[in-house]
């Protein structure tokens, strides 16, 4: 039986060392399901607005990775498909850019107005597309 206890490097240290050597986690590998679906199952306690002391050390330590996650995905559902025979999933991402409140780069805006020029039947779409690009051409 060996008895030797082996230590492991503080990973703190190695990526300070050589920021190479840390290979970035994949995001379930951030946030595990098992920890979401914890975190997601009603509890009496989380119910009447308390939050476990261990609950609230897990939140603390997955809360930038979980945003991390949500944002990186909500700006994927923008994203226009650029495959021929992609019509419909093109119109909904351009309307779903056009009703968005948040900021939305140039380029991306243009593509969707386009797109809703090129592929909506709906004049008042198509003239709101119009009315975007010309703004667009007249701040520039």
């Amino acid at each position: 039986m060996n008895t030797s206890t082996r230590s492991f490097p503080d990973p703190r240290a190695v990526a300070m060392a050589d920021p190479q050597a840390v290979t970035p986690l994949l995001p379930d590998e951030m946030v595990t399901d098992e920890m979401l679906r914890h975190l997601g199952r009603h509890d009496p306690v989380r119910d009447r607005g308390e939050i476990s002391p261990g609950d609230q050390i897990i939140l603390a330590m997955i809360l930038p990775d979980l945003c991390g996650e949500l944002l990186a995905r909500r700006s994927a559902a923008l994203t226009i498909v650029h495959l021929p025979g992609e019509d419909q999933l093109n119109l909904k991402a351009a309307r779903k850019i056009l009703r968005s409140e948040g900021p939305v780069a140039r380029d991306i805006l243009v593509t969707a107005c386009q797109i809703l020029l090129n592929l909506s039947k709906d004049t008042i779409e198509q003239n709101s597309a119009r009315d975007i690009l010309r703004q667009m051409e007249v701040s520039a």
